[in-house]
């Protein structure tokens, strides 16, 4: 379904910039890892993805 739904995005937006993106992968975890050999075997198949977005999660309450 993802390489569909990329493929799909660049169809109808062949100039628009296509991004993947998910949270909590700042650091070297094994979803870090899982996102990077997910970007990188889907561009091998010839998927458009431009680049990857990374998402921090930042609370608003302050510890106290």
């Amino acid at each position: 379904m993802r390489r569909a739904a990329f493929r799909w995005a660049r169809a109808a937006g062949p100039s628009a910039k296509l991004y993947i993106n998910d949270f909590s992968v700042e650091w070297s975890t094994p979803k870090r890892a899982g996102l990077h050999n997910l970007v990188r075997d889907l561009r091998a198949q010839g998927v458009p993805i431009d680049d990857v977005g990374h998402v921090e999660p930042v609370g608003t309450r302050q510890a106290g």
